[in-house]
């Protein structure tokens, strides 16, 4: 469970969350050799996480030597790359790992709240026009005025569906990423710390 503050920051912006989910793109992971133990620990040093970024904070890139702040929870490669979607984790993972079962569940979850943010948008923008539309007699006015109340009404309980779905995306996204390093060792067959083939 979050903290009422943080709550009430993504309860407030629910209907602008879908806008900013679209600007993040997908990265293509190509799926790791696995063929010698040497392209195993070459695929490693390539897709490791390196770091999870979370919400809002900031972080030092390497590379860019820059400060960024991020809006979505992000998973940063060993060559760079950001990974703001889990399921584009897919292919490097172990199937049936707690990584890819997570990041199964997070598109699920997206796919949801992004219909139900959508359906909030449609309903409160009818109930809104109707209640402040002019163009309505004094007898019609009244039933005009039920009707834009109702569809505000399901606008916000949809746009509270949006919301609980936004949320179980982020905790799906969260254990992903947090189990990502294991599924990716059972994938190339690494063990110990440092990583190194199993049969070794």
């Amino acid at each position: 469970m979050r903290a009422n503050g943080q709550d009430l920051g993504v309860r407030s912006s629910v209907l602008v969350l879908p806008l900013l989910a679209a600007c993040s793109h997908h990265v293509d992971l190509r799926a790791p050799d696995v063929s010698t133990a040497a392209e195993r620990m070459a695929s490693y040093a390539r897709l490791r996480p390196e770091a999870i970024v979370r919400k809002g904070t900031f972080w030092r890139g390497d590379e860019a030597r820059t400060t960024v702040a991020e809006d979505r929870l992000t998973l940063v490669l060993g060559d760079g790359v950001r990974v703001t979607h889990p399921e584009d984790l897919l292919p490097v993972v172990a199937r049936e790992s707690a990584s890819a079962v997570a990041a199964e569940r997070a598109a699920e979850h997206r796919g949801r709240a992004r219909w139900w943010s959508a359906a909030s948008a449609v309903a409160c923008t009818a109930g809104a026009a109707g209640v402040l539309s002019p163009a309505y007699t004094t007898e019609d006015r009244t039933a005009v005025m039920i009707g834009g109340a109702v569809a505000i009404a399901i606008g916000v309980v949809s746009g509270i569906f949006a919301v609980e779905a936004f949320e179980a995306e982020d905790d799906e996204t969260d254990l992903a990423f947090e189990r990502y390093d294991a599924a990716l060792r059972e994938r190339l067959a690494l063990c110990g710390a440092p990583a190194r083939p199993c049969e070794e």
